[in-house]
């Protein structure tokens, strides 16, 4: 939440150029500015500061004050709790998606494979990868994070459908038949029902040449403090590699998976808050 005196400078003179309503730029600014490691800072000085008469500096520190994200003391005035846990929040944001790319780093430095972590968009009614890391695998994706992508021809989307209401499958993967990628790509819920049943049983998903020949994945759940599966981790790799180190891989995503969960869970991050957080 500090800044130092140079940043808040730079911070006033800048919002001149930015565009936007008057008041929520003045807001903006004044609380950057009772960020400095200079505050408290009485009204006159916030009024030099941020190039704004008295009076309308102080209706603005009012109303702050009332929400309490400024506290008035003595010498002026400064940050309020309500700031405070405000900027928790953002980093709380922030260490949640760093808790994430160290987990994926760990399992690709370890299995040389690529490695994703997604959810199910429950508006769009996609997967999508929350992240992805590759640390130096010999099959690398291009697909952008956070792009709608293929639920029944993957295994994240598949092990992430399987752990729903078995009435709602066909909601979940659409009209039939489903998008064909290879020629081992199944297209009906009929061709899939069996599969989902089964990752159910087992919690794991594996596909292999599904969504490009040669090419397998396997995927594992992640529970939230509801103890619903919010999301998961899968590998992707050639299916020969995939194949030969399957108990390593499954031992590596369920250990990472694990760890996730229990931190979710420590967060209370459920399924529905989970995107706000990637």
């Amino acid at each position: 939440m500090r800044i130092d005196s140079d940043q808040t400078s730079e911070y006033v003179k800048s919002k001149t150029a930015r565009a936007g309503p008057m008041a929520v730029n003045r807001v903006l600014s004044l609380l950057q500015t009772l960020a400095s490691p200079e505050a408290p800072y009485s009204l006159a000085r916030l009024s030099t500061l941020l190039n704004t008469p008295k009076p309308s500096a102080l209706a603005l520190l009012n109303e702050l004050v009332s929400l309490g994200y400024v506290r008035r003391v003595d010498s002026g005035f400064e940050l309020g709790s309500r700031s405070f846990r405000l900027g928790l929040q953002l980093m709380s944001l922030d260490s949640v998606s760093r808790l994430i790319r160290d987990g994926l780093r760990q399992v690709s430095e370890e299995l040389k494979m690529t490695v994703a972590f997604g959810y199910l968009d429950r508006t769009q009614r996609t997967l999508v990868y929350g992240d992805r890391y590759d640390a130096g695998g010999s099959v690398r994706y291009d697909v952008q994070l956070g792009t709608a992508l293929a639920i029944h021809s993957r295994a994240l989307g598949r092990l992430l459908v399987a752990y729903e209401p078995e009435d709602s499958w066909s909601y979940w993967l659409g009209p039939e038949p489903y998008e064909v990628f290879t020629p081992h790509t199944n297209t009906t819920l009929s061709s899939l029902s069996d599969a989902l049943k089964k990752i159910r049983r087992d919690g794991l998903a594996r596909t292999a040449s599904e969504q490009h020949v040669g090419i397998g994945s396997c995927a594992l759940p992640i529970f939230d403090e509801n103890g619903q599966v919010s999301c998961g981790i899968a590998v992707q790799t050639y299916l020969p590699a995939l194949e030969a180190h399957e108990p390593k891989v499954i031992a590596a995503l369920r250990a990472t998976a694990a760890l996730l969960g229990k931190e979710f869970t420590a967060r209370r991050i459920t399924r529905e808050t989970l995107p706000k957080h990637t």
